[in-house]
């Protein structure tokens, strides 16, 4: 069921930035979450890009994503695991920085694997 799920996760997460890249003032966000766990939120993660494996909680999940959404200029691509930061001085760090974990990934590619 997981690499179904990755597959489907993946087109959405691939159209919406062909999408949003076209429109240049259109804001979006992808976040990468690592695996997710049930413990309580913690407000500490790390994000951007991040190292390969973790976990990070649902609760901060759903948190960074309410941040992001309120932030003027936030856009792109977010690696998101359990860190040390404090998530909002993480979320404040990525708008500020325009990190964008989509680095590699190749818009090209995107709109040719989405028939684009």
């Amino acid at each position: 069921m997981m690499p179904d799920y990755y597959k489907a996760k993946l087109a959405a997460d691939e159209t919406l930035t062909v999408l949003a890249e076209e429109k240049k003032d259109f804001g979006y966000i992808v976040l990468r979450p690592g695996n997710l766990s049930d413990e309580p939120e913690s407000g500490k993660v790390v994000m951007g890009k991040t190292p390969a494996r973790g976990q990070v909680t649902r609760g901060d999940v759903a948190e960074v994503a309410a941040r992001l959404l309120e932030r003027e200029g936030a856009r792109g691509w977010f690696d998101l695991l359990g860190g040390d930061a404090d998530l909002g001085a993480e979320v404040d760090r990525v708008v500020k920085e325009k990190v964008d974990s989509r680095e590699g990934e190749s818009l090209d590619v995107m709109k040719k694997d989405l028939k684009l």
